[in-house]
């Protein structure tokens, strides 16, 4: 997830992007959800959006 897709405001996330082990050499490699349902909003619980700020 990049900044990009966090709306602290609105306190959701845009899931976009899915992250797995590349055969478990240890290196991630990125890619798209499977399905058009993955692509989703996510909402962000305050704790965490104050979290998120101090970064």
């Amino acid at each position: 997830m990049c900044w990009v897709d966090v709306n602290l405001a609105k306190r959701t996330a845009q899931v976009r992007e899915t992250v797995s082990d590349a055969g478990g050499s240890g290196k991630l490699r990125t890619g798209t959800p499977k399905t058009q349902n993955s692509r989703r909003t996510v909402h962000i619980s305050p704790d965490a959006v104050k979290l998120l700020q101090e970064q």
